[in-house]
């Protein structure tokens, strides 16, 4: 991979079971990391955990990043929809003791071969390319300014688009702060590796 990443780099581990004690920690992460009502709950999230190497019919990928101590530094939750020949970000995290470490590009990366791996079984050459969705940025949200950086250096092409989602945890109000969203696609023709470190 050509992202620049600390040495030495994380163990890279998928995991594919609730049970896994890495799945905990990074549980733990995301907690930290997003807000009520810009996340799912923990056991939607469970529900939707692919549990095989071929997926869930679009279920939740998880990649997780293991330090040499055996410590989860972080994340990527993802899915490869076969419908549309796509991949689907749905978050990546980092402990903020392990960010501008490139993790979080090295993570990116990572899914991205497991998404396009997919689409080469489902009889594609490749996936048509990777989308997410993006919070706009917001000078209350500082956090929303270094997503958006993150991204930017993945040479993302974003379509200004504004929608809201429903609620994602109980009690969260649907839109609100996260209202408002950036689609972002990269087709595998645009798709470059990042030079620079990530903040994530």
């Amino acid at each position: 991979m050509a992202s620049h990443i600390s040495n030495p780099a994380p163990r890279l581990r998928r995991i594919n079971d609730a049970k896994d004690r890495h799945w905990s920690e990074l549980m733990a992460i995301y907690e930290q990391v997003f807000r009520p009502g810009e996340k799912e709950s923990r056991a939607s999230l469970e529900a939707n955990l692919s549990r095989d190497t071929t997926g869930n019919a679009g279920g939740h990928i998880v990649v997780a990043g293991i330090d040499p101590g055996g410590h989860c530094l972080g994340g990527i939750v993802f899915s490869y929809l076969r419908a549309v020949n796509c991949g689907h970000v749905s978050y990546v995290m980092v402990t903020s003791t392990a960010r501008r470490r490139g993790l979080g590009t090295y993570l990116f990366h990572a899914s991205k071969d497991i998404i396009h791996a997919h689409a080469r079984a489902a009889g594609h050459a490749a996936a048509e390319g990777v989308f997410t969705e993006l919070q706009r940025e917001s000078r209350r949200r500082p956090e929303t300014y270094d997503r958006s950086r993150f991204w930017a250096r993945l040479g993302v092409t974003p379509l200004d688009i504004y929608w809201e989602y429903p609620e994602l945890t109980p009690g969260a109000e649907p839109g609100g702060h996260v209202s408002g969203l950036r689609i972002i696609h990269i087709p595998p023709t645009l798709d470059r590796r990042c030079g620079g470190p990530s903040s994530h």
